[in-house]
């Protein structure tokens, strides 16, 4: 903060009071104890100077906070990105992996539905082996 200037001159007081008719000792006392008073005031040319330090702190503050928030919006998509491609090259993988499950799922099912189909043929043509022998063996008796 800038410093003020003096506005109070205590030597011109007391010639003012002594030449009204005051003494001098309660002059200079009166004198001393107004230039304190002045020291503890504060003017309105200091709260103008405060002012307008307040209002170019804030400035900078405001410029600091953009930029702050401007960086931390660029490190978060950095952040958005780099997790967006994480969770692609995961979701494929586990497609990948869901895929080949599936296949081999379906070739365990086909090879399973083949193995059936030739045990049921098997089975059938056992069937049929007994029905022709009990067909001849009916026929034979029925003769």
């Amino acid at each position: 903060m800038a410093k003020r200037k003096k506005r109070f001159d205590s030597l011109t007081y007391v010639k003012r009071l002594v030449s009204a008719g005051a003494k001098r000792r309660e002059a200079e006392v009166q004198a001393r104890a107004m230039a304190e008073l002045d020291e503890d005031l504060v003017h309105r040319g200091e709260l103008y100077l405060v002012r307008d330090e307040l209002r170019r702190d804030m400035t900078e503050l405001r410029t600091e906070l953009k930029r702050d928030m401007t960086d931390l919006r660029q490190e978060l998509n950095h952040d958005m990105n780099d997790l967006r491609q994480e969770l692609n090259h995961d979701m494929n993988n586990l497609r990948t992996e869901l895929n080949h499950d599936m296949t081999d799922l379906k070739f365990g099912l086909h090879r399973d539905m083949k193995e059936l189909r030739n045990q049921l043929v098997m089975q059938l043509g056992g069937l049929m082996v007994l029905l022709v022998g009990a067909v001849g063996s009916l026929m034979t008796f029925m003769r």
